[in-house]
C-alpha cells in the first residue's frame, strides 16, 4: 500500500515518530532492520525501562549545539510523556534515586513498554517492515523520496489471534520478499536509525551513512555513557572495588565537569554512574587531541573544613599506630593498598606522615587513554548536527527529511534522559512530518 511517510528505524524514537504521524491521519511505513521492534529499548534501565526523569532540564543533555534542543524538549516534555503513557494504560512507578526522580512502568518490565507501543502502531494502521535494511535514500525531481531497501530474510508476523478479513489495523506487521526493493515514493522521511552504541542489539551506524549521503552535516560519532580506560598500572590491584565517590574531569588543570555516585574500579580503569556521566566529554576531549585526566575523590561527603576536623580527630585517636593500621576500615583494603603505594606504611602515624594519604584519598589522578568502546557504550554522541535542522527537526537543506533520536547530535545523562529525547524528538518529527501535507 502507498504511504505518505517513511520512518527508518524501529527504536523508541522511530516508534514514537511513526505513531504520532499516523495519529495525525497519515499513512506510515516503519522500517526496522532487526526482526523485532525496540530491541535496544528492551535493555534500558537494566530491563526495567527508565521512561523519564522528573528533573528534566537542558543541563542534562549534551551536544555541540545543545541549546537548539530546548524547543524540542519543551514541545513534548515530562508531563506530556507521563500523560502519553497513562493514556496507553501504563501504570507508572516513581522512585527518588541518586540521579533524579525516575519513572518506570509499575511492572518494571521494558517488554511491556515495547509491546504497548507496537499495539498502538497496529491500531493506528502503521505498516511495519522488519528485517529490512535501507541502503540508500534518493530524492526525485518533484521532491518525493525513494528508498533502496534490502530484505535480509523472509519473515512474516501476523498479529496475535490471526488476521480479520478487511481489518488492516489488526495485522499491519509485514515482511516479505528477497533481494533489493525500491520503496516509495514518500512525501516525507524520518531518519531514526540510531547510532553505533551496543552493536549486539543491532546498532551499526547506518543512519550516519544515510545522513552523510544526503549531505547533512555530522559531528564525529563517539561512545558516551561508557567505561573509561586509563594509563596507570594500579588498576589491576583494585579491580572489583565499588565505592561511593566523586569524579572530576580535567583538561590540564581546568575543571571540565564532575559527577558523584558509584565508582567501579576495574582492571582496565573506571566504570560506574559517576564515570558514565562525564565519559562523553572525556572522549570528546581526546578526539580534539587533548589529554584529559580524572581526579577521584573517595571522601566526597566531607567538605574542606569538615574533612580537616575529621583529620584532626583521627590524629588524636591513632597515636601509637602505624600508618597502615591507622587507615584500616576507611576504604576497601584493595583500594587502600593502592593509595599507600610508595609510602612507608610501617612508620608511626602522625599528621605529617598521613598527609600524602589524605591527599590521595581526596584527589587521586588518572590519565584517560580511551574507552571500552561501542560494545559497552549505552548511547552515541555526535551525529546529525542540530545546526543542519530546523526547530521541528526538519533538514534545512532537504524539505521533508527529518531526524529523530540518537542519530541527532544529542545525548543525555543517565537516568531516563536519553529515552526522554527519543519520545520528544520522535513526537516533534512525527507531528511536523504529518503537518507538511497542509
Amino acid at each position: 500500500m502507498a504511504a505518505d511517510i517513511a520512518v527508518i528505524g524501529g527504536g523508541a524514537a522511530g516508534m514514537m515518530a511513526a505513531l504520532t504521524a499516523a495519529r495525525c491521519g497519515r499513512a506510515v511505513h516503519l522500517y526496522e532492520k532487526n526482526f523485532q521492534l525496540g530491541k535496544k529499548l528492551l535493555a534500558t534501565g537494566n530491563g526495567r525501562c527508565n521512561l523519564a526523569n522528573g528533573h528534566l532540564a537542558l543541563e542534562h543533555f549534551h551536544g555541540s549545539h545543545i541549546h537548539r534542543a530546548r524547543q524540542v524538549l519543551e514541545a513534548f516534555g515530562l508531563e506530556n510523556t507521563l500523560e502519553f503513557w497513562r493514556e496507553l494504560g501504563l501504570e507508572l512507578l516513581c522512585k527518588e534515586e541518586a540521579y533524579g526522580r525516575l519513572y518506570y512502568p509499575y511492572c518494571q518490565q521494558a517488554k511491556e513498554v515495547r509491546d504497548l507501543l507496537e499495539r498502538e502502531l497496529r491500531r493506528a494502521g502503521v505498516e511495519i517492515y522488519l528485517g529490512l535494511w535501507i541502503e540508500e535514500i534518493s530524492r526525485e525531481e518533484g521532491g518525493a523520496y525513494v528508498l533502496q531497501a534490502r530484505f535480509q530474510e523472509v519473515k512474516s508476523r501476523p498479529s496475535k489471534g490471526g488476521k480479520k478479513q478487511g481489518d488492516r489495523n489488526k495485522s499491519s506487521v509485514l515482511v516479505k520478499g528477497y533481494g533489493n526493493s525500491i520503496r516509495g515514493p514518500y512525501t516525507a522521511v524520518i531518519l531514526a536509525a540510531g547510532g553505533k552504541a551496543q552493536p549486539a542489539l543491532g546498532a551499526d551506524g547506518n543512519g550516519y551513512s544515510l545522513a552523510a549521503s544526503l549531505g547533512l552535516s555530522l559531528e564525529p560519532a563517539l561512545p558516551a555513557l561508557v567505561p573509561l580506560e586509563v594509563a596507570q598500572p594500579c588498576c589491576k590491584a583494585w579491580a572489583g572495588v565499588r565505592v561511593a565517590g566523586r569524579a572530576l574531569l580535567l583538561d590540564g588543570d581546568r575543571l571540565m565537569g564532575q559527577s558523584a555516585g558509584e565508582l567501579q574500579l576495574t582492571d582496565y580503569g573506571l566504570s560506574g554512574i559517576a564515570i558514565f556521566q562525564i565519559s562523553g566529554l572525556a572522549l570528546k576531549l581526546l578526539e580534539e587531541g587533548k589529554r584529559p585526566s580524572i581526579l577521584l575523590d573517595f571522601w566526597p561527603h566531607m567538605d574542606g573544613e569538615e574533612f580537616r576536623r575529621w583529620r584532626h580527630r583521627r590524629c588524636q585517636w591513632a597515636q601509637g599506630l602505624s600508618l597502615e593500621e591507622a587507615f584500616r576500615g576507611l576504604l576497601p583494603q584493595a583500594l587502600m593498598e593502592v593509595l599507600l603505594e610508595g609510602i612507608d606504611r610501617r612508620q608511626a602515624f602522625s599528621a605529617q606522615a598521613a598527609e600524602p594519604v589524605y591527599a590521595r584519598m581526596r584527589a587521586f589522578r588518572l590519565d584517560i587513554t580511551g574507552s571500552r568502546g561501542w560494545n559497552y557504550a549505552q548511547v552515541s554522541q555526535g551525529g546529525v548536527s542540530l545546526e543542519a535542522l530546523g526547530a521541528d527537526l526538519e533538514s534545512i537543506a532537504h524539505p521533508g527529511l527529518f531526524v529523530a533520536g540518537e542519530l541527532a547530535d544529542v545525548y543525555g545523562d543517565c537516568g531516563g534522559y536519553n529515552l526522554q529525547w527519543a519520545w520528544s524528538s520522535g513526537y516533534v518529527a512525527g507531528r511536523a512530518a504529518a503537518g507538511i501535507f497542509g
